[in-house]
């Protein structure tokens, strides 16, 4: 899986900064991200969250396409809010590209 320019220099942040613990991407769209992150071996799992359902589906696609559904959960909601109360390591919030 290739990255775009803005999403490698922030998976390059992420690699310099993780404990190979559990990330949640806020915003997740497609789930290029959290996708690229598990198979590159930087962090364990991830939780990827959307509030929309067009990029729910989108985001389940990609997840079971690099057959990554053991370790990457999706969660539907807006913010932090589907991610409260979970044992994270680092949070994503990339924003518009």
């Amino acid at each position: 899986m290739k990255l775009s320019k803005r999403l490698m220099a922030i998976a390059r942040m992420v690699q310099k900064h993780s404990n190979h613990g559990e990330l949640a991407d806020i915003g997740s769209d497609h789930g290029y991200l959290p996708v690229w992150l598990v198979l590159n071996d930087v962090i364990s799992s991830a939780i990827a969250c959307e509030i929309a359902d067009g990029p729910i589906q989108a985001l389940k696609k990609t997840i079971q396409l690099s057959h990554t559904e053991d370790k990457i959960s999706v969660k539907k909601g807006d913010g932090l809010q589907p991610i409260i109360g979970s044992q994270l390591d680092m949070i994503t919030i990339c924003g518009m590209g």
